[in-house]
C-alpha cells in the first residue's frame, strides 16, 4: 500500500479493528447496545475507507496513474524520473504506476 494511502486511512483502520474487537468481546459490557454501537462503528469506518478508496482510484485515472506514492502529486507533465515537487521524494513513473496498479487491482 503506498504510503499516502496507508497515512491517510490508518485511523480509520485503527478504529475499524477496535469496534470489531469490541463486537467480538464484548468489552466492556455485553448487551444490545454494545453490539449496536460497535455494528455501528465498524459499518462507519467501512464505508468511510471505500469511499477513500474510490476517490483515490477516480483520481489515479484521471492522471494516467502518475502519482507521487508519498503525497499524491500529479506527476504528469514531469520528466520520467525526478523529484517529487511537492514532498522531494524521488520517483520514477514506471514504477509508480507499477505500484498504483497494484494497489488498484489493475
Amino acid at each position: 500500500m503506498p504510503p499516502y494511502v496507508w497515512r491517510k486511512q490508518r485511523l480509520w483502520y485503527g478504529l475499524l479493528a477496535l469496534s470489531v474487537f469490541v463486537l467480538f468481546t464484548g468489552i466492556p459490557l455485553r448487551g444490545y447496545v454494545v453490539t449496536c454501537a460497535s455494528l455501528g462503528s465498524s459499518l462507519i469506518c467501512v464505508s468511510a475507507l471505500l469511499a477513500r478508496r474510490r476517490t483515490i482510484r477516480r483520481r489515479m485515472f484521471e492522471v494516467s496513474m502518475e502519482l507521487c506514492p508519498k503525497c499524491a502529486y500529479p506527476l504528469t507533465g514531469l520528466a520520467e524520473s525526478g523529484i517529487c515537487p511537492e514532498c522531494g521524494t524521488s520517483f520514477s513513473k514506471p514504477e509508480v504506476r507499477g505500484l498504483w496498479k497494484r494497489w488498484a487491482n489493475v
